[in-house]
């Protein structure tokens, strides 16, 4: 399932379930919710191979950071470590 704005906006409001939520547009975009407290927190990350290792780049956090802004940082890497010996997961 692709991401959408309100998965987003629920997230950003803690009301989302915790869990790992992929983009799907094969830049390696995830919303990631965790449980802390009482409260549910989200995050955005990119995950990438480097050298065989699996790393995982922060991209902010909604409502800071919208699925938009999001997605043009995760191509923006996309096209910066191209070159590289880097693979998107």
């Amino acid at each position: 399932m692709s991401l959408n704005a309100k998965i987003v906006e629920r997230a950003a409001l803690g009301k989302l379930e915790p869990g790992t939520y992929s983009d799907g547009l094969g830049t390696g975009l995830i919303l990631r919710v965790k449980k802390r407290g009482q409260k549910n927190y989200a995050f955005w990350s990119q995950r990438v191979m480097v050298n065989g290792k699996r790393k995982d780049l922060g991209l902010g956090s909604p409502p800071i950071i919208s699925l938009a802004m999001a997605r043009q940082k995760a191509i923006e890497n996309k096209d910066k470590y191209s070159g590289c010996t880097v693979h998107f997961v």
